[in-house]
C-alpha cells in the first residue's frame, strides 16, 4: 500500500489574500522549541514514500543520538495531521532511548512518523523530517494435507510470530459467512473433535464447543478449507483512526491480529463407519515430535486405528490411577491435536494419556494401556547482549530468537510459537535483588522506555508464554556489565623549568603511548615534545625535552587510542595546569649567552633563590652578553641585584626594544628593577641585553640578574 501526500483545497476564507493574513496572524514558533541543537535524524525504516518498500510487521523505529538530550517523543499520523490525527502511543510516544517498539497493536495502514528531541528544563528541539511506512503482515500459512477416512488431520505450515491459527472449512470456495465452520487451534496440526476440559473446582469437568462436529458435516460433500493466522497479545489496542472493527470478518482486531489467508485445499467428507460391533482395543499410541518421551510442545497423539470405531474417546490423566483426569477428547478419526496448549510438567510429572474405540450406538471397548509423555519446552535463546560483555551504553536493547524457531524440529509436523514474552533484570544471578520485570512483549527485542540503565552488573532471562497463558520454561541466565563513564585524564604537579608533571587516568586505560598520550598548551593542539613513562595504570610521568614557558596554561591531552577496558574513549582532559610565573637566574629555562665576560652566580640574602647571576661588557664590543626566556602573560618583570659597580642593560620583547634599564645604586640590594607596559595575552619572548655602558655614578658596567617574572 502507498500513502500519497494529500494536496489541499485553501481553507482561510477561500482566497490567496486570506490565507497570506492568517498566517501573518499566527503565533510564533513557541518558546520551547529551540532552533538548537538539531532534531534527531530518522534512522530506520527507511522512508517508503514512493518506492515499493514492503510493509512491515513488527516495527522498530530508531534514529540518531542528540546530545543533551533527556528523552525523545515520537509521533505516528495516517495523514499527517499532527494536531488532530495522531495515533495515541503509549506514554504519549516518550522514551529516554533512541531506539522505540511500536506495540502489534497499530492498525495495518501507512503512517507518517517523526521525532523530537526533549533536553534539560523541558525545551525541545524541533521535529525531525518525517518518513512513510506502512504496517502489515503479508504472511500466510500453506496447507499441507487434507484429511482423509484414515487420517482426519488437517495440517498446514507455521507462520512466524502466530500464536493461534483458524481453520475455516465451507462447502463454498468463497468462504461466506452462512455455513462456514472456524476452528481455532494453537498448533498447526488440528483433527476434529469435541472435548471437555477439567475446571479448577475439584472433580468438575467442563465442556467446550464443538468444532466441526458430525452433525455439520454432510457425507458425500466437498468441502474446502484454507487457514489464517493470529498474532494474539495482551496489550491494549492502540486507539487510532485507522482501526478496524472489533471483529472484522473472521475475527481479526487490533488484539488478533491476522495475516494473509492460506492457499484453499478441499476434501470430500466421509461419514465414519457404523456398526453395532463393540471395537477392539486400541494399540500403537504414540506422541508425536517428542524425543525419548519428551515432548517440546504439546504433541499430536496417534493411535492404531481399530475396525467398528465410530469415533475414540481419548483422556489424559496427571497419574497412573488415573485420579486427576486433565481432559477428555472425542475424536473421529485416529488421532488428534490438541487446540489448546499443555501446561509444562510440574517437577518432571508425566501426562498419562489412554484410548478406547466407541462404535456408532455409542458402545466402547476397553481402554489402551497407558501411553506417557512429559512435556517441557524449550528455553528461549538470548542472542543479544553477549554473555559477559561490557557495555559503554546505557541504552540497552535485549534481542533474543524467535520461539517458534527455537521450538522447531526437523521432523515436527505442530510447531508452537509464544503468545508474548517476559524479560527479567537483576542485580544477582538468582534474581532476588533489584529485580525488575516487563511483560507482554510481543517482539522478540525489547528497550526499556522509563529510564537509562545505570553503571553496573546485570544478569537477564527471558521467558515465553503461550497462547493458553502458560509460562514455559525460562533462558539461560547471562551477565552483562554497563560502563558508561568515559574515563578522563589531567595533569598534576609542579612546572618550573624542565620538570616532570605526571598524567594521571580516572581508570585503567589502555592504548597509551608517547603518539597518543601527553601534553599541549590549553590554546593549541601543538603537543609539548617530552618523554613519556609509565609508573602504573593509570599514571604516566611526562618530562618535557625544552623548559616549560612561565605563565603558560598546560592540559593532558589523549587521542582516540586510548580506552578504558570496555572501549570508552576518554572524555575529558581535566582542567589546566598554569606552569610556574617566575623563572629564577638558576632555571633551566633562563638561557644565557656571554660577550666580554662569563657569566657568574653570586649569593644574596634578599635574591629571590638566595643567588643571581652577573655579567659584564665593554661598550665597544661585537657580542653582548644576554640572558633570554618564554613568558606567557599581560605584564613581564624584570628583578635585580644593583650595586655601586652596576651599568645598564636593554630589554627587548619578541625582538623589539622596550626599555633601557639602571642597575646602579650606592647601596647594593636585589628586587624589582622593571615592569613593562600591558602585553597582548599570549607567549612573548624575553631579552636582557648588557649594553657595555654605565651611568657616571658607577664604577663599573657589571649586570645582574635576579629573576624574570610574569603575570
Amino acid at each position: 500500500m502507498k500513502l500519497h501526500r494529500v494536496i489541499r483545497s485553501l481553507a482561510c476564507g477561500g482566497t490567496v489574500l486570506a490565507c497570506a493574513v492568517s498566517l501573518l496572524a499566527m503565533p510564533s514558533a513557541s518558546a520551547d522549541v529551540l532552533a538548537s541543537p538539531a532534531a534527531p535524524v530518522l534512522v530506520s525504516p527507511a522512508d517508503s514514500r514512493g518506492t515499493d518498500t514492503p510493509a512491515i510487521k513488527d516495527l522498530v523505529l530508531t534514529w540518531t543520538k542528540v546530545t543533551g538530550a533527556v528523552a525523545y517523543d515520537v509521533q505516528m499520523s495516517p495523514n499527517e495531521n499532527w494536531a488532530n490525527n495522531r495515533v495515541t502511543l503509549p506514554n504519549e510516544g516518550r522514551t529516554v532511548a533512541t531506539t522505540y517498539e511500536v506495540p502489534v497493536t497499530l492498525p495495518h495502514a501507512s503512517y507518517f512518523w517523526r521525532v523530537r528531541a526533549v533536553l534539560s528544563g523541558g525545551n525541545t528541539t524541533v521535529w525531525s523530517a518525517d518518513r512513510v511506512l506502512t504496517r502489515d503482515w503479508n504472511d500466510s500459512p500453506s496447507t499441507v494435507s487434507s484429511p482423509t477416512l484414515g487420517d482426519r488431520r488437517f495440517v498446514w505450515t507455521a507462520v512466524r510470530s502466530a500464536s493461534v491459527y483458524q481453520l475455516q472449512v465451507s462447502p463454498d470456495p468463497s468462504f461466506p459467512s452462512e455455513g462456514l465452520l472456524l476452528c481455532n487451534t494453537n498448533h498447526t496440526t488440528f483433527a476434529p473433535y469435541t472435548w471437555e476440559m477439567k475446571t479448577a473446582e475439584p472433580g468438575v469437568i467442563a465442556s467446550t464447543p464443538d468444532c466441526m462436529a458430525r452433525a455439520d458435516m454432510v457425507t458425500g460433500t466437498v468441502y474446502y478449507w484454507h487457514v489464517i493466522a493470529f498474532d494474539g497479545t495482551r496489550q491494549e489496542a492502540l486507539p487510532a483512526d485507522t482501526a478496524p472493527p472489533k471483529d472484522s470478518g473472521y475475527g481479526c482486531d487490533q488484539v488478533f491480529e491476522c495475516s494473509r489467508a492460506s492457499d484453499v485445499r478441499s476434501f470430500t467428507y466421509t461419514e465414519p463407519v457404523t456398526s453395532s460391533i463393540v471395537p477392539a482395543t486400541p494399540t500403537g499410541l504414540s506422541a508425536e515430535n517428542c524425543t525419548s518421551g519428551v515432548c517440546f510442545d504439546t504433541p499430536s497423539l496417534t493411535w492404531t486405528p481399530v475396525a467398528n470405531a465410530a469415533y475414540y474417546e481419548v483422556r489424559v490423566a496427571l497419574d497412573s490411577f488415573h485420579s486427576n483426569v486433565q481432559r477428555v477428547y472425542t475424536s473421529a478419526g485416529a488421532g488428534m491435536s490438541p487446540r489448546d496448549s499443555f501446561l509444562d510438567d510440574q517437577a518432571g510429572k508425566a501426562y498419562y494419556w489412554y484410548v478406547r474405540g466407541c462404535n456408532s450406538d455409542d458402545k466402547c471397548g476397553n481402554f489402551s494401556a497407558d501411553a506417557t509423555f512429559t512435556k517441557a519446552s524449550r528455553a528461549v535463546k538470548l542472542s543479544a547482549p553477549a554473555d559477559g560483555s561490557a557495555l559503554t551504553t546505557s541504552q540497552v536493547t535485549f534481542s533474543w530468537e524467535d520461539f517458534q524457531l527455537t521450538n522447531k524440529t526437523a521432523a515436527a509436523t505442530s510447531i508452537q510459537e509464544a503468545m508474548d514474552y517476559r524479560l527479567e533484570l537483576a542485580s544477582d544471578a538468582n534474581f532476588e535483588n533489584d529485580v525488575q520485570g516487563f511483560d507482554n512483549i510481543d517482539l522478540t527485542q525489547f528497550t526499556k522506555s522509563t529510564a537509562l540503565l545505570g553503571d553496573g552488573k546485570y544478569y537477564w532471562r527471558v521467558q515465553a508464554n503461550d497462547q493458553s497463558g502458560h509460562d514455559l520454561t525460562w533462558s539461560a541466565t547471562r551477565s552483562f556489565t554497563v560502563d558508561s563513564k568515559k574515563p578522563t585524564v589531567a595533569l598534576h604537579g609542579a612546572m618550573s623549568g624542565r620538570s616532570s608533571v605526571t598524567v594521571v587516568a580516572s581508570e585503567a586505560v589502555n592504548g597509551v603511548t608517547a603518539s597518543t598520550l601527553g601534553v599541549r598548551t590549553a590554546s593549541s593542539a601543538t603537543a609539548i615534545k617530552g618523554t613519556l613513562t609509565k609508573e602504573s595504570s593509570t599514571v604516566w610521568r611526562f618530562s618535557p625535552t625544552s623548559p616549560w614557558v612561565a605563565g603558560e596554561h598546560y592540559k593532558a591531552w589523549a587521542s582516540a587510542a586510548v580506552e578504558d577496558g570496555v572501549g570508552n574513549g576518554v572524555s575529558s582532559t581535566g582542567a589546566t595546569l598554569r606552569a610556574s610565573t617566575l623563572v629564577d637566574s638558576s632555571s633551566s629555562a633562563m638561557r644565557k649567552t656571554s660577550g666580554d665576560a662569563s657569566w657568574h652566580t653570586s649569593s644574596a640574602s634578599d635574591a629571590r633563590g638566595g643567588t643571581f647571576i652577573y655579567s659584564s661588557d665593554k661598550a665597544s664590543t661585537a657580542a653582548h652578553s644576554s640572558v633570554s626566556t618564554y613568558v606567557a602573560g599581560t605584564h613581564v618583570f624584570l628583578d635585580g641585584c644593583r650595586s655601586p659597580s652596576s651599568g645598564l642593560a636593554s630589554v627587548y620583547i619578541d625582538g623589539a626594544r622596550v626599555a633601557t634599564v639602571n642597575f646602579h645604586r650606592r647601596a647594593s640590594s636585589c628586587k624589582q628593577v622593571w615592569a613593562s607596559p600591558t602585553l597582548a595575552n599570549k607567549q612573548h619572548k624575553v631579552t636582557v641585553v648588557l649594553t657595555g655602558t654605565k651611568v657616571k655614578k658607577s664604577s663599573g658596567t657589571k649586570v645582574s640578574v635576579d629573576a624574570i617574572r610574569v603575570s
